[in-house]
């Protein structure tokens, strides 16, 4: 995913300054636009070659071509015992259940936990900055080509994805996901004071820029996606999974129509203090709601939630 953002804004930048005649100031957008048919074609003819989950071909009865899936993922001792754990698992929650049912009073608290932990991911303004950079760029002062500009929050993006690889399982969720905050909420209000005193003829705005990239990649960007499929009980994972996405687009709509307005009406200053009270927030809901699941198999998750809860935690 963070390669191909970082491939869009170049790809943007290339066509902005291709020098071709029949591509102007006016018009380039088209290009861009229509650049994105390219990568549609090659996903579309990769995804022949992903293979299915394992755990759905043995719910479908196909043990084997589970077990061939397995070997690719699992050292060969281990392929036995997990393919036993999921077939232990699967016995119990073999009856198909009705998406209203992930509503029931079992599972709703989780489902409303889930459903807002993804929606807000969207609310630390991330694509605020990935969707208006060009617009933030034009208001910074700051010289050289905005367009340029953006393609660097696309490699400092990649670059700190690469690092949450190694963090997300050593320091644990949730850990990541109060830092992460903390860190976007200060770069946030940081911007919005330079917005306010008109300080924008400086390389600070680009700097917390750059940091509140870094911090959302290395945390809620790597966090957001391994959580949503982490928390939910197996017997309704793909359902919960697809409400709490459904709640992350739904919210990312709402951020991205809103900004512009927000920009024009309220100002920079104003708008960037909005978006760090609400990341300060963030840590608030987190610290509340939000459990860890590093080193939790998938099928033990539930119990633990239930333990938790049990406690009061």
């Amino acid at each position: 995913i963070v390669i191909g953002i970082l491939i869009s804004f170049i790809s943007n930048y290339l066509i902005a300054n291709s020098g071709y005649s029949f591509i102007t100031p006016q018009n380039h957008w088209r290009y861009m636009l229509a650049a994105a048919v390219i990568p549609s074609i090659i996903f579309f003819f990769l995804l022949i070659w992903v293979p299915e989950s394992p755990r759905w071909l043995m719910l479908k009865e196909k043990s084997k071509e589970a077990r061939k899936i397995f070997s690719r993922i699992y050292h060969s001792d281990k392929v036995d015992s997990e393919m036993a754990t999921v077939e232990e698992d699967i016995k119990g929650n073999r009856i198909k259940m009705k998406f209203k049912e992930i509503f029931s009073s079992r599972y709703r608290r989780i489902v409303v936990i889930g459903f807002v932990f993804a929606a807000i991911a969207q609310l630390t303004g991330i694509n605020i900055i990935f969707y208006y950079a060009p617009l933030i760029f034009e208001k910074t002062h700051v010289g050289g080509s905005v367009l340029f500009q953006t393609v660097l929050t696309g490699v400092v993006n990649l670059i700190f994805t690469i690092i949450a690889f190694a963090m997300i399982d050593r320091i644990g969720r949730k850990k990541l996901l109060l830092g992460g905050s903390a860190v976007m909420g200060l770069c946030m209000f940081i911007i919005g004071w330079l917005f306010y005193k008109d300080a924008l003829d400086n390389y600070l705005v680009l700097i917390m820029i750059f940091v509140y990239i870094a911090a959302f990649a290395c945390t809620w960007g790597a966090v957001l996606w391994v959580y949503v499929a982490e928390i939910f009980p197996n017997k309704i994972r793909g359902n919960a999974t697809s409400f709490a996405i459904f709640g992350n687009w739904l919210s990312n709509a709402i951020v991205s129509y809103t900004f512009p307005i927000m920009l024009s009406g309220l100002g920079g200053a104003t708008t960037f203090f909005i978006y760090g009270v609400i990341n300060a927030l963030m840590i608030l809901f987190v610290s509340r709601y939000i459990f860890e699941t590093k080193g939790i198999a998938l099928e033990n998750i539930e119990g633990h939630y239930a333990n938790l809860r049990a406690a009061g935690k």
